[in-house]
């Protein structure tokens, strides 16, 4: 402790060894009760006017030093107690967030520097909240419109919105030029699907494709309880996908992805609606009629209807990896999109053995 932070009463100690005088001399000397000299040379009582101009008196100091003295001593006291109320007031809050935000999946990112209570702030920012009742109320009120549920896995609410946070939160600085979902359409989807079709470095070769025509994206992994495979929305003026990566299947990456583009081109664009989320949580039957539509989007523009109609009925007796690999050249249609659509219309072929599997592979390569 500097002097500048020591009680006047160390300073009074100090100087009273040094001209070798006692309490009860001190006491005499400048008509002070000894019990109260005592308390003030333990730092339990101050130094007021008066007893500034009796040590004065005696030949013991300025007043004015001693005023000051206890003066710098009283603000140090104060600034103390008010760091412990915020210190206090910052842990409390980051108790309170502990139930509503997945701190833990937050503190797996080095670059976001959560750590402690120290930084409840960085996780408002997430939020785009200034306190925790302002994040309360975001959570609140931005629930997803939009948000295809499995009940065959847990789902925890918090854990969802955290993750939908975070990826909004992760491309906002994203500065890409303006989409115009009429001209880019059909250019868009034919150069993702040679990308798809050729998978090669294919999360970085979509994110580079999308960005080009003014769509934002981001892969992030999700915290445990958060069956989330994609997400879609609005990022100040442009749309944006974000997926989980839930699985390292391409055909699953693809599906997922041309899901998302069909809310972006049939309902985020149409509306620009800001605070509209839309989730694909897992591929099941939904009866949600924008969901129903981004789900067609997917089927017509990965595979042309007509195309798949022919070949499936066709093949539909004698799926094998050779019409499924001659299909895809013909076509260039990857031969894992294939047969994942033949997987989702007869569930029990996944059973069936396929080289096609060892090829269907995506790298987990997250962008943040």
């Amino acid at each position: 402790m500097s002097k500048e932070t020591e009680h006047p009463g160390f300073h009074l100690e100090k100087l009273l060894n040094e001209k070798n005088i006692n309490q009860k001399e001190l006491s005499s000397k400048t008509d002070i009760a000894p019990s109260f000299i005592n308390n003030l040379l333990n730092g339990s009582k101050s130094i007021s006017v008066n007893i500034a101009f009796a040590l004065e008196a005696a030949d013991l100091g300025d007043a004015l030093e001693w005023l000051t003295l206890q003066a710098k001593w009283n603000l140090y006291e104060a600034s103390i107690k008010e760091e412990t109320k915020e210190k206090n007031q910052r842990l409390k809050a980051w108790n309170d967030l502990i139930k509503v935000v997945p701190l833990n999946f937050f503190k797996k990112f080095d670059f976001l520097k959560i750590k402690n209570s120290n930084d409840v702030n960085k996780v408002y920012d997430i939020y785009g909240a200034k306190s925790l009742e302002d994040l309360s109320n975001i959570i609140d009120n931005t629930k997803p419109q939009y948000f295809r549920k499995s009940n065959a896995f847990a789902e925890n609410p918090y854990n969802v919105m955290g993750w939908s946070m975070l990826s909004k939160f992760l491309v906002k600085e994203q500065n890409l030029n303006k989409f115009d979902a009429i001209a880019c359409k059909d250019d868009l989807i034919d150069e993702l699907k040679e990308c798809l079709y050729k998978n090669r470095n294919t999360i970085q070769e979509t994110k580079k494709i999308l960005n080009h025509y003014g769509i934002k994206f981001i892969t992030l992994n999700r915290p445990s309880k958060t069956p989330v495979e994609g997400l879609s929305f609005i990022s100040g003026d442009n749309p944006t996908i974000a997926l989980s990566l839930k699985y390292d299947r391409l055909d699953n990456f693809a599906y997922n992805l041309f899901h998302e583009l069909g809310h972006v081109f049939c309902h985020l664009t149409k509306v620009k609606n800001q605070s509209t989320f839309f989730i694909n949580s897992d591929l099941t039957p939904n009866s949600d009629k924008k969901e129903i539509e981004a789900d067609e989007f997917a089927n017509d523009y990965l595979i042309d209807e007509d195309l798949w109609l022919k070949f499936y009925y066709t093949q539909i007796d004698n799926f094998n990896d050779s019409n499924i690999m001659r299909f895809a050249e013909d076509n260039r249609i990857h031969p894992g999109i294939i047969r994942g659509r033949i997987c989702n219309m007869d569930k029990s072929y996944y059973k069936k053995r396929s080289a096609i599997n060892s090829i269907n592979k995506i790298d987990r390569q997250f962008i943040y």
